[in-house]
């Protein structure tokens, strides 16, 4: 097989791994490598026993992983510390914004699991229904929601380059802890009620 035919391949088989799970190849090695096990069989097995991935799937996540080697920067096994280094430095003052979409979003169901990676944060139901990333002009914080075709506000934007991945189509800027109101809350609400 030619290279070219294998990337090809490759592509089309990430393709269909992002369509079937709602999870890009990136955002299966970030989960796998911030919490699964180590070692290419035991994460096969974790990924079929826990995430219910066909073999195939769950090889080409694993292999990925290992290509990818560990994430740098902070402790992979310590989510605190992931987002510590997200709002370290100059992004300090925009942890509040952070702390209070996680106070709503945790607010919304028992169900919802928060996932650190090292450059935002997934909130998560049965899918991600919603991202949190500090911006990189440390300015504000960018909300990411899987909304579909639903709301509509002068506040809410297409996530055209949205960094946490392609599932979030709309993008909130906070800039402020007021910007946090009872509308963002009641986007954050739309998102986990799609992901049934």
């Amino acid at each position: 097989m030619t290279p070219r035919k294998k990337k090809t391949e490759r592509a089309a088989e990430e393709a269909r791994l992002a369509e079937k799970t709602g999870r890009t190849l990136d955002e299966w090695i970030e989960l796998v490598c911030i919490h699964g096990p180590r070692g290419r069989l035991a994460r096969v097995d974790w990924l079929k026993r826990e995430h219910v991935l066909g073999r195939f799937q769950a090889l080409l996540v694993a292999d990925a992983a290992e290509e990818a080697g560990p994430p740098g920067g902070p402790a992979a096994d310590d989510p605190a510390s992931l987002v510590d280094a997200q709002y370290a430095g100059g992004r300090a003052g925009l942890r509040p914004i952070y702390a209070s979409i996680l106070a709503r979003a945790l607010k919304l169901g028992p169900d919802v699991a928060v996932r650190p990676a090292r450059d935002y944060v997934t909130l998560v139901r049965n899918r991600q229904f919603a991202a949190v990333q500090p911006a990189s002009t440390c300015e504000c914080v960018e909300l990411g929601l899987a909304l579909g075709e639903a709301s509509r506000s002068r506040r809410l934007v297409p996530a055209i380059c949205f960094a946490a991945g392609s599932r979030f189509t709309h993008v909130v800027t906070l800039e402020t802890l007021r910007c946090v109101d009872s509308e963002v809350a009641g986007w954050l609400q739309e998102a986990y009620d799609l992901d049934t």
